[in-house]
């Protein structure tokens, strides 16, 4: 049977303080080994409310791993590589140390995706609108009728001439009196 070692005083007030991130705020003088074992656990918002309460210290030093771990998950690996690259780029040659922190990438990261996002909304917006104005110009009007000025002349009956012309000219082929003909002999053979 093992016996169990009952924790230190150190490690119950690390796991209270884990269990209790939420309430974080100005960590003050917490030796960063303490930090890294609680800070591990917090989320990006809790990291970036602990960073902002406290004061006079730079935590980039136990944060910057978990921010860029942050960045990976939510930027992807190319993109953290891209910047890690372009980074080490600059360093070399401007032949200097570039100083940043990883939360200050990630909150560049948000506000250049805030501003493509912004961007392409507006291009939606503008495709939108050239469109409905397209749509605009090609529906169909609805036009007066405008009545003809003077009315064609019509024979007796009420038919127009040129009507009357197609009707003489139809009984007159060859079809038709061919057609009446054949009708009329009929009638008087039986």
């Amino acid at each position: 049977m093992e016996t169990r070692k009952a924790p230190s005083l150190v490690e119950l007030c690390i796991e209270t303080a884990i269990d209790n991130r939420k309430y974080l705020g100005d960590v003050g003088d917490v030796d960063f080994m303490f930090l890294e074992q609680i800070l591990s656990h917090c989320s990006k918002e809790q990291l970036m409310h602990i960073e902002k309460s406290t004061k006079g210290r730079d935590l980039s030093a136990v944060t910057g791993k978990f921010w860029k771990r942050i960045f990976r998950q939510e930027f992807g690996s190319k993109a953290t590589d891209e910047l890690i690259q372009n980074i080490e780029e600059a360093e070399k040659m401007k032949q200097k140390k570039i100083s940043y922190t990883w939360l200050k990438l990630y909150q560049a990261k948000l506000k250049s995706q805030e501003e493509e996002e912004n961007e392409v909304g507006e291009r939606v917006k503008r495709l939108y609108e050239k469109d409905g104005a397209r749509r605009q110009s090609r529906q169909v009007r609805v036009c007066n009728k405008v009545e003809p000025s003077h009315k064609r002349k019509s024979n007796f009956g009420g038919e127009t001439q040129p009507m009357s012309k197609v009707r003489k000219r139809f009984q007159n082929c060859l079809e038709v009196r061919n057609a009446r003909a054949m009708k009329t002999k009929k009638a008087t053979n039986y």
